[in-house]
C-alpha cells in the first residue's frame, strides 16, 4: 500500500509538473486543484499560489526540463499527504493523472545508426541538418 501511494504520488507530480508552461496548464491546474478541495479555503489559496509559483519558474527558465524536475518532489509530498488523510481521494488521483497523460503528446524516438569503415552518419532527430561539403580540390 505504501509503495502502491508513492507510485500514484509520484506520477502525479510528474504530470503536474510536466503541464506547467504548457498551453494546458490551466486545465491541468484546475483538476489538480479539485483533488484538494477537501481542504480548508486558506490551504487551497496557498496551493494555488505555489501552483503559480512553480508555473512561472518553469515559464522563466532556460532550462524547463530542470525547473520542472525540481518541482517533483514537493508536489510528490503534498499528494502523498492528500492520500494519507483521505484515501478515498486516490481513485481521484489516478483518474486525474491518466487524464493528463492523454492529453500530452506522447513520443519515442529511436534512432540506430552504424558507420563502418571509411563511412560517416549526419543525423538529428525534430531539426535541420545541413552539411557544406568542399568538391574536389576545394578548402
Amino acid at each position: 500500500m505504501v509503495e502502491e501511494m508513492a507510485e500514484l504520488a509520484s506520477a502525479g507530480a510528474g504530470a503536474l509538473v510536466a503541464a506547467m508552461a504548457t498551453d494546458g496548464w490551466e486545465a491541468a491546474r484546475a483538476g489538480f486543484v479539485r483533488l484538494f478541495r477537501r481542504g480548508e479555503l486558506a490551504e487551497r489559496a496557498a496551493l494555488e499560489a505555489q501552483l503559480a509559483s512553480g508555473a512561472e519558474l518553469v515559464g522563466q527558465a532556460e532550462d524547463t526540463e530542470a525547473a520542472r524536475r525540481s518541482l517533483v518532489a514537493p508536489w510528490e509530498f503534498q499528494l502523498a499527504a492528500l492520500v494519507r488523510r483521505h484515501p478515498e481521494a486516490a481513485a481521484e488521483v489516478r483518474a486525474w493523472v491518466a487524464a493528463e497523460r492523454s492529453a500530452r503528446p506522447q513520443w519515442t524516438a529511436v534512432q540506430n545508426v552504424d558507420v563502418r569503415d571509411s563511412g560517416r552518419a549526419n543525423a538529428v532527430v525534430n531539426g535541420n541538418i545541413v552539411i557544406h561539403e568542399a568538391g574536389p580540390g576545394g578548402s
